[in-house]
């Protein structure tokens, strides 16, 4: 299971246990030690040899079953560990009688472990076999049924725990799928984008220069005539790459709209998108692409839609965007901070914003954003751009469960439910009757409402003074039916133990959550028990606080991760699109600048040196080629290259452009990756050279020393108005690929009128 901190509430104010693990072994182990008290208490020492040995089976596969999902082993495993655990629970009734209750645990292992109805019916078995047990051994009818109930409550609370922490495990490693899942639709996108605006002038280039081939030498006039066709081509391909590139890296409503369909879809939600033809004023479309990215993000937390409908039209110099889903959970999420901050960012440009919550469950949320320039409007009603996307069925091979937040709920209830209720009987079961017996009622009720509050993620948008006005009330009711049900009324405190654990702030808590324990100690004390039964209070009290504690921090937990599963794809999207915007500039632009370089010189050559010029040609198609191969590997991220190949691809590119290159590679062989950063490096420095120099020499090196390999790049001709922008993608985006692999990378002027690049990366990155 993973581990990670979970900041809830305010900054600072409640921070959730290291791993859902831990909140777990420490349920056990506090269930453990409640039942080594009872059989300490216990009048029988014969064979604790036998017992320890038992004890210690029990503990272990009980810490196995609540820890490994026991459910995914094999039927035969989960038949042998399930039976070693019967056997070592019943083996000391032999000696020892009902023995602190450690039938529970074999509940609980029993809801756990076995699949389908028949787990209830085995739980039930397991309780309803200690009374005939207890009876046997001389056990009081009473004493006997407050076992079997022991024996239930414990299962459920184990059960509820467990379950609950794989809960946290499962929709973890299921956002991560989501993220996958989204990443890949968008590289399906991105590549269907990539194809249609590039593959027809790519496969027109390399038909072209097919033709120029073979028109070569015999026909130089007409092949000149075919070049020019070529080059203009060429130059568009490269200014459609460009604008791409940084479309790819600016936001806007058209790209939000891309980025949500991937989100949407992967999260389970047919969705469709409707957009106005044509581009938005840039503060209208940041505006309108902002308002799309929250209602996203509220359609994941605050529903559980199954389709959405995003809709964008222009009218009456303004844009009016509605994001409608159905599915919306209890009261409509219009009035969060979130949203009120959207609307003052809206209504920061002279726009309006409403959220609606109708009938059946469907949520609408409307900006309308007034476009700057009128003339920039886009035609009313025409719309160019429409997404649609189909959810995968509502069970795939991981998916992320919209059901998760409810389930926990539902069991969080259930089990404190349970949990107060036992208790009650328990307080008031001896010698409490009329206006007593109503008293301790009124507070029992007072008690179970707070705690479920205080359990809710209700409780978490309370401002502190309201918390602690809470926790007074339950404080109150906590304490004062012990003036007149006893001391057995003291098992009620574990309930505002538990709410101190998840309200109090800092290290305060602690302090005040060993108080409770301490002051019903105290009250037992009082009341003339024995010391076993003084120890046994408190530890029932922090056992109980610590349930509660745990059983509403896991809740909150599926809670935190539910609603974070739209960013992190959201995230993973922006990344991939990042991603996508170096390799077309990397990648493609290269090659567009290598084949426009080289027609261009073909153009040059001919009618006079036809021999030559089809050379070139010939190169042109190679690269033309491989640039129709690097367009599905920028959208997949699946390329890889060879630095010996782009090496070689380099020195013809240069020699071509009459620049004198010297080429020593002497690095040896290098892992794929190394190997394709460190090629794109030195596509991206020969292109520099080729755009921001007058060069006439250069000189390519790579050298490996110590585990390190290194590539040197340097060339002549580098004048102040040569050298690359400071704005410009090319080195940033080469940066971020040398630092993704441990490297480092320095560009800038050399000595007498040189530019040098020089990356430094581990060999065995």
């Amino acid at each position: 299971m993973g581990t990670t901190w979970i900041a809830l509430g305010s900054a600072g104010e409640r921070w959730l246990p290291r791993s859902p693990v831990a909140i777990t072994l420490a349920v056990v182990a506090g269930f453990a030690l409640d039942m080594l008290i009872n059989v300490v208490w216990s009048p029988t020492r014969d064979g604790l040899a036998g017992f320890a040995a038992c004890f210690a089976v029990v503990v272990a596969l009980q810490v196995a079953h609540s820890t490994r999902e026991p459910r995914t082993w094999s039927w035969w495993a989960r038949l042998l560990t399930l039976g070693a655990q019967a056997v070592a629970t019943y083996l000391p009734l032999l000696w020892m009688g009902p023995w602190g209750g450690m039938a529970g645990f074999l509940a609980g292992s029993v809801l756990l472990t076995v699949p389908g109805p028949w787990r209830w019916a085995l739980y039930l078995a397991v309780g309803a076999s200690i009374p005939p047990l207890a009876l046997a051994h001389g056990v009081p009818a009473v004493t006997a049924f407050w076992l079997a109930e022991s024996t239930l409550l414990s299962g459920l609370i184990v059960y509820g725990v467990s379950s609950l922490a794989a809960m946290v495990t499962e929709a973890h490693a299921a956002r991560g799928e989501l993220a996958r899942m989204a990443v890949v639709r968008e590289q399906l996108r991105v590549a269907g984008n990539l194809r249609g605006l590039l593959d027809a002038n790519l496969s027109a280039i390399a038909r072209t220069i097919g033709r120029v081939s073979r028109l070569l030498p015999g026909h130089p006039d007409r092949a000149r005539e075919e070049v020019g066709e070529a080059l203009q081509t060429a130059r568009q391909a490269l200014a459609d790459v460009r604008a791409a590139a940084w479309g790819y890296r600016r936001m806007s409503l058209s790209a939000e709209a891309e980025t949500a369909l991937s989100t949407l879809v992967s999260a389970g939600i047919d969705t469709r998108a409707v957009l106005p033809d044509g581009p938005l004023p840039g503060e209208a479309d940041t505006v309108l692409a902002i308002v799309l990215r929250e209602a996203v993000t509220n359609v994941l937390r605050h529903s559980d839609a199954r389709s959405c409908r995003i809709e964008a039209r222009a009218a009456a110099g303004a844009v009016l965007l509605s994001v409608v889903n159905d599915g919306v959970r209890g009261a409509a999420p219009g009035s969060g901070t979130a949203l009120e901050s959207l609307r003052l960012r809206v209504e920061a440009v002279d726009g309006t914003l409403s959220a609606v919550h109708e009938a059946g469950g469907r949520f609408l949320l409307t900006a309308r954003v007034p476009l700057a320039v009128a003339d920039d409007a886009p035609p009313s009603g025409q719309t160019s751009v429409q997404i649609a996307g189909t959810a995968p069925p509502r069970r795939p091979a991981a998916p992320p469960k919209p059901w998760a937040p409810r389930t926990a709920v539902v069991m969080t209830v259930v089990v404190l439910t349970a949990y107060a209720g036992v208790t009650m009987l328990f307080s008031v079961s001896e010698g409490l009757g009329g206006a007593g017996l109503a008293g301790a009622a009124v507070c029992f009720a007072v008690i179970s409402a707070l705690q479920l509050a205080h359990s809710s993620d209700l409780a978490r948008r309370w401002p502190a003074r309201t918390r602690a006005l809470t926790l007074s009330v339950q404080a109150a009711a906590t304490y004062l039916p012990l003036l007149w049900a006893g001391q057995r009324w003291g098992a009620m405190a574990g309930f505002l133990a538990g709410s101190i654990l998840l309200w109090v702030p800092g290290p305060l808590r602690w302090a005040l959550y060993a108080a409770v324990a301490a002051s019903i100690a105290a009250a037992t004390a009082a009341a003339g028990l024995a010391p076993i039964s003084i120890v046994y209070a408190a530890v029932f009290t922090l056992l109980t606080g610590l349930v509660v504690y745990g059983i509403t921090s896991l809740q909150a937990l599926v809670f935190e991760i539910h609603a974070a599963r739209g960013s992190l794809a959201r995230m993973a999207v922006v990344r991939e699109r990042l991603r996508v915007a170096r390799d077309l500039h990397d990648l493609l632009g290269y090659n567009l600048s290598a084949i426009t370089l080289k027609t261009e010189l073909t153009y040059r050559l001919l009618p006079g040196s036809p021999e030559r010029a089809r050379a070139e040609a010939e190169e042109s198609l190679d690269i033309a080629r491989q640039a129709l191969v690097d367009v599905g590997g920028a959208a997949s991220g699946a390329h890889a290259m060879s630095l010996a190949a782009e090496g070689e691809s380099s020195m013809s590119t240069l020699t071509s452009a009459d620049i004198e290159a010297t080429l020593d590679l002497a690095c040896g062989p290098l892992p794929p990756y190394v190997e394709t950063v460190l090629g794109i490096v030195l596509r991206e420095a020969t292109t520099n050279v080729l755009r921001h120099s007058k060069a006439t020499r250069c000189v390519i090196e790579a050298r490996a020393d110590g585990g390190t390999v290194r590539l040197r790049v340097a060339n002549d001709g580098v004048e102040p108005d040569t050298l690359p922008r400071p704005g410009g993608t090319g080195l940033p985006n080469l940066r971020t690929r040398v630092e993704s692999l441990g490297g480092s990378l320095s560009a800038g002027p050399g000595e007498e009128g040189w530019f040098v690049v020089v990356v430094e990366v581990p060999g065995a990155a």
